[in-house]
């Protein structure tokens, strides 16, 4: 008899890795690397795990494909020759493992899903509901996600209440920029923007700022001036920060809903369902 936990379906996914054309049919650029042999064993596999993933969506599991969608500048093309790029017949996961409605398909620019941020986007977003929890706790993460609206809306029928956090844009990116430099970030918020945001999903949201304080500020103060200048030339960048970094705790930041919150650089937001 099996020692092994009872699985928690609704948790659980099944990951479908690679099974695009180019890796598996002639005309790929993988596939004919590795000649006919590599490609009937990989043509084998497809019954079997059709199977499989059918079997996972009548349990109610989610179904996530996760396959090379390249494009010309990505890093793995410089060891690899192109294969699989995006829009491409070669990109296309294989007929008989079509995805379905329901499913979750990522295209990734490496080798692994996990170091995909779009994968860990949709992680977030197709995340199944499940029973009632106390609270959601969503730091630093809002930014990141793609219809903002409909999460906000899923975390409003499953809590009561949501910590949600997320950077504040006009601290965060250059002067009059829509949005700062970070790659990862699919949209940044005013103030007015976030509560925009908010609003419409919850009874009554709370912003809160978060500021720099005691040595924090000193040191934000410190470099209005001319600090950075200072430690450069007199070489006690290493000797300084090797200290002062380890040294900072959490009663150098203010949380606080008064003020000019437009200062802030970040949001917390208190979201009662």
């Amino acid at each position: 008899m099996s020692s092994l936990p009872h699985p928690d379906l609704q948790h659980s996914a099944v990951v479908v890795i690679d099974m695009a054309n180019d890796f598996v049919y002639p005309g790929g650029v993988i596939a004919d690397a590795g000649g006919s042999d590599y490609q009937q064993r990989a043509q084998r596999i497809i019954e079997p795990l059709a199977r499989l993933v059918a079997a996972a969506r009548r349990a109610g599991v989610t179904v996530v494909y996760a396959t090379d969608a390249h494009t010309p500048n990505d890093s793995e093309l410089r060891k690899w020759p192109p294969h699989a790029m995006a829009g491409t017949w070669n990109a296309e996961i294989v007929p008989g493992l079509a995805p379905q409605p329901g499913d979750v398909v990522i295209g990734k620019q490496t080798y692994s899903p996990f170091l995909n941020p779009a994968f860990e986007r949709a992680l977030v977003e197709e995340f199944a509901d499940g029973a009632p929890y106390h609270a959601i706790v969503f730091l630093q993460t809002i930014e990141h996600v793609d219809d903002p609206e409909a999460l906000l809306a899923r975390f409003a029928r499953i809590a009561p209440i949501a910590y949600i956090s997320t950077p504040n844009r006009l601290t965060l990116a250059p002067p009059g920029a829509e949005k700062s430099e970070n790659p990862w970030h699919l949209r940044e918020y005013t103030l007015a923007e976030y509560r925009d945001l908010l609003q419409p999903d919850f009874a009554r949201v709370e912003i809160l700022g978060l500021f720099h304080a005691r040595k924090l500020r000193a040191h934000e103060l410190a470099l209005r001036v001319g600090w950075d200048r200072v430690h450069a030339a007199l070489g006690l960048t290493e000797p300084f920060y090797s200290r002062f970094v380890p040294a900072v705790s959490a009663s150098d930041f203010r949380l606080t809903a008064h003020g000019d919150l437009d200062r802030a650089l970040d949001f917390v937001a208190v979201c009662h369902a």
